[in-house]
């Protein structure tokens, strides 16, 4: 009997096997349901919390970092953060080679205040030193664009809430403020009076990083 019922599935799997495979489909619904039915099955369901009180929860327990590389994927910049202690043009210029720059003395990442990032931009075709195109196409973001700035062990994400062109004489930051914020500014050589492209951010989010920079 059971070489029957053996050449009978067998044959059926030739002939029908879509419908053999619905045959077998129902049987492991069946199996399942029952199984959670008993509490052999279970499944956890995550608990349910409102976007912005999400955002409230990971901007409350924010602890500042220095920041060490800033991100900002839309326009490809992927650039470390330098951190001079002068103020010194020629200082702040000769920081410029190695990457984009931490202005002494504004904000750190996550921090209730303004961290100004300042970089390289140019046009040129044929450009040595990559770290000249730090901060390239910065005059592309718009508003609601994300920045990614990395810490030693988060990432602090900002959003793009203003995007201005200014006259180097004009350009002015405002270091103490109550609000998360973070600038980006780009021009040639830091202290000339080319007009410069500024993105003001606020921080919108943060994230643990996984492993070290």
């Amino acid at each position: 009997m059971f070489y029957t019922l053996r050449g009978k599935i067998m044959e059926t799997i030739k002939r029908k096997p879509f419908l053999f495979g619905l045959y077998w489909l129902f049987i492991f619904l069946f199996l399942f349901g029952f199984a959670f039915s008993i509490g052999l099955i279970s499944i956890e369901e995550d608990e349910m919390i409102d976007e912005e009180e999400v955002e409230n929860l990971s901007l409350n327990q924010i602890k500042p970092e220095e920041p060490l590389r800033v991100i900002v994927d839309k326009i490809g910049i992927n650039s470390p953060i330098l951190r001079p202690q002068s103020r010194n043009i020629s200082v702040l210029d000769e920081a410029l080679k190695d990457g984009s720059v931490k202005y002494p003395g504004s904000g750190l990442a996550g921090g209730q205040n303004n961290m100004l990032l300042f970089g390289h931009s140019s046009s040129l075709p044929v450009v040595i030193n990559q770290n000249y195109k730090a901060f390239n196409n910065l005059d592309d973001l718009i508003l609601g664009d994300k920045i990614r700035v990395q810490g030693e062990s988060m990432e602090f994400i900002y959003e793009v809430i203003r995007v201005d062109e200014a006259d180097a004489e004009d350009f002015r930051v405002d270091f103490n403020t109550s609000r998360r914020l973070l600038t980006l500014s780009t021009c040639n050589n830091f202290g000339d009076l080319d007009d410069r492209f500024i993105v003001q951010a606020e921080l919108v989010g943060t994230r643990p990083l996984r492993g070290s920079l």
